[in-house]
């Protein structure tokens, strides 16, 4: 595990994000706020409550301010599952989402919003609009050029739906102009070729901007609080420049905003801006430079995950206020871990953007949830106790002491209407297996009230994420391990490693979880078994010693993650690369290694989703990955693998074969259990095919949720 994640002290301070603060009129009681992030419920008939609820848990966990998922100020600026301010029925909703967060004493901003170019025409049943007729990249799409009446109504429409914002009870709103939306357009030059008062020069392309400030000032009055999500950076060669980026910040203070929140990249960008390898808060130093141009506040939020980053980054001057999204999805008491210092209990949000960001790039969309905590934006199907395990008392709650002393058959459940936050009489739980979905068994049958067991067969828990954080760009997944490891420790899980139990010792439990996750699959392909041929697992686990010359047999998520792990590899880190300079002595040696990727279809990265998979290809570009597809594979040899690409024989030398060719279940005991106690198998080892970390995590949950 990498130093920057120790086991730190019982208690951290992180002073400066415990000072108020104030955007405008309003008064905040700390620096943490949670961010605009649309869950995918917005505006579906059944799922109010769940947004209702999943608003409420943010704010008794501690958000100083929320800023809602962004709200279409008329039906050309909206979207799949996107309120509408123009609809009466979503004017209700709203009304009932900011009386959900008052009612638990919360406070929460409405973010208004255009998606402009960004939405498809099958999506809200017309043609989009923008400043000029330039395709979009993300809808295929080209969208038609507004005329200056559709300016002026679009105008009017921010500055209607600010009132309606008031009068249902928001707190205050946000003006969505970043991430290349209808106003983040405007700005660009990419995006913007008009010739009339709208374009050119800088001072027309940022007049939409400042015409919407003005005219939602004049109609809310000068008390009500305004915030404006600008791009900070565009991420677009040829786009917004910084020098105007700062220009336009200056000049929204002018028109009477309160705040400014700095957005980092457009959807069509081609640089990493909230995956892994964007370091933890890589792009503050953008924020920095547009805090020190105005005297109004300044909020952030880019890979800002943990307290101690978001600490560093407000008391030095880069921020006034973090305002992150995903470490909400997380961790549902971010801030109240954070201000309570609770640094070791913090469920750290990981950028795998897998339940998340890559639920809403798909059609039709998938709810938002969270990979580490499947519970997010369901929090109302699978309710827990409000005891919390992470700050817990010094002696067991009361119910959870009764429960765990009780032991006496449970009661039927059905899933999750039939959920309680705890049950009424403690088992025995057996969970088998300490991978993520074994480790995540363990942690919601416990916070139960279960009495709960749990067998590893290694010497590490972990599991598969133990061999995906030794992957470049993936070392957060060491913090979920982390967070398990934490979290067994305080709820009294009995762990008991190198263990592989026999069918009697479970049979002796009240229930069984099998959570034994997977093996690597070994093809069936002549020469398979030769010595120079290992698994993906034995390189990442540094059971075998890596050649220099590579052929990769499967081009899924793992055969990339393997290429980038074996090419990266034989570099020498950043930070030592970054001293050699420093220090003027030379680049540091690179060893010789070569890396070809074999596939048997024409594309390559499947099951990696889509906001990270442009990403793991640039990188497997940039570290000279070589890539052969249409591979039909006849033979692995002493000296290479033969096959065929399109009817045309192709030897591939290699002096060592790395299989990436999936996975199956691993034993399992299902058959010696079935009929002598309750047993629930979840993750890979119920079904390997099309198997990810996503699924096996929420399988686990819910199998917690039956016992």
């Amino acid at each position: 595990m990498p130093d920057y994640i120790p086991k730190l002290g019982v208690k951290v301070e992180y002073q400066a994000l415990r000072q108020p603060g104030r955007i405008g009129s309003l008064e905040l009681p700390h620096r943490i706020l949670m961010g605009s992030m649309h869950m995918s419920l917005e505006s579906q008939p059944d799922a109010l409550d769940r947004l209702c609820e999943f608003y409420r848990a943010r704010v008794r966990g501690g958000a100083a301010l929320i800023i809602t998922g962004g709200v279409a100020v008329n039906e050309v600026g909206g979207g799949e599952n996107m309120y509408v301010l123009t609809r009466e029925q979503d004017i209700a909703d709203l009304t009932k989402v900011a009386e959900a967060v008052h009612d638990v004493g919360g406070r929460v901003a409405l973010q208004l919003f255009h998606s402009g170019r960004y939405v498809s025409s099958q999506e809200i049943g017309m043609p989009a609009v923008a400043p000029s007729a330039v395709a979009s990249r993300l809808t295929r799409e080209t969208p038609r050029e507004m005329s200056v009446i559709d300016i002026k109504d679009t105008i009017d429409a921010f500055a209607a739906g600010a009132v309606k914002a008031k009068a249902m009870g928001f707190d205050a709103v946000e003006i969505m102009g970043s991430e290349g939306y209808l106003l983040n357009e405007f700005l660009s030059p990419l995006t913007n070729q008009r010739s009339d008062d709208y374009g050119g020069a800088l001072e027309n392309r940022m007049r939409i901007s400042l015409e919407v400030v003005k005219s939602i000032r004049d109609a809310v009055g000068l008390d009500y609080p305004i915030i404006f999500r600008m791009s900070g950076f565009d991420g677009m060669p040829g786009g917004t420049a910084d020098e105007e980026s700062d220009l336009l910040a200056q000049a929204l203070e002018k028109a009477g905003v309160d705040a400014l929140n700095i957005g980092i990249g457009w959807h069509e960008s081609r640089v990493p801006t909230v995956q892994q390898v964007v370091p933890r808060g890589g792009f503050a130093t953008i924020a920095g430079r547009i805090k020190s141009r105005v005297s109004i506040p300044i909020l952030g939020a880019n890979r800002i995950n943990t307290p101690e980053i978001a600490n560093f980054l407000v008391a030095d001057g880069f921020l006034d206020f973090v305002a992150p999204a995903r470490p909400w999805l997380a961790d549902e008491r971010f801030a109240a871990k954070a201000l309570r210092g609770d640094r070791n209990g913090l469920n750290v949000c990981i950028a795998c953007n897998q339940s998340c960001l890559d639920h809403t790039l798909v059609r039709p969309q998938q709810p938002v949830s969270c990979l580490v905590n499947p519970r997010a934006g369901q929090e109302r199907l699978w309710p827990l106790d409000p005891f919390d395990p992470l700050d817990p008392p010094p002696a067991p709650a009361p119910a959870y002491a009764a429960a765990r002393a009780t032991s006496a058959p449970h009661a039927t459940s059905t899933g999750p209407a039939a959920s309680s936050p705890h049950v009424t009489a403690s088992r025995r739980v057996a969970v088998v297996g300490a991978g993520p979905a074994g480790l995540q068994a363990a942690l919601t049958a416990s916070l139960r009230g279960h009495a709960v067991t749990l067998f590893e067969k290694q010497a590490e828990i972990g599991g598969q994420f133990r061999m995906a954080a030794r992957v470049p760009g993936k070392d957060e997944f060491y913090e979920t391990i982390r967070y398990y490891g934490e979290m067994l420790e305080r709820l009294s899980v009995t762990v008991k490693m190198q263990t592989e139990p026999t069918a009697d010792e479970l049979a002796t439990f009240d229930a069984v979880i099998l959570a034994h996750g997977v093996v690597p699959r070994v093809p069936d392909i002549p020469g398979v078994d030769l010595p120079h041929v290992v698994t993906y697992a034995q390189i990442l686990n540094g059971c075998a010693t890596v050649g220099h010359n590579i052929a990769i047999i499967g081009a899924g998520g793992i055969g990339c993650d393997v290429a980038t792990y074996l090419a990266e590899g034989g570099h020498a880190s950043a930070s030592v690369q970054s001293f050699f300079a420093h220090a003027k002595i030379g680049q540091p040696f690179s060893l010789p290694r070569s890396v070809t990727v074999l596939n048997r279809s024409p594309r390559y990265g499947g099951g990696i989703g889509p906001s990270t998979r442009w990403v793991v290809k640039q990188e497997m570009d940039r570290l000279g990955v070589k890539l052969v597809t249409n591979f039909t594979y006849r033979a692995i040899e002493q000296d290479g693998v033969r096959g065929e690409v399109d009817g045309n024989e192709v030897f591939v030398p290699a002096d060592q074969i790395v299989l990436c060719a999936g996975q199956e279940s691993g034993p399992s005991l299902q058959v010696e259990l079935e009929d002598r106690v309750p047993v629930y198998v979840v993750g890979g080892g119920r079904e390997s095919k099309g198997i990810n970390a996503a699924r096996a995590i929420r399988e686990a949950m819910e199998a917690a949720y039956q016992i």
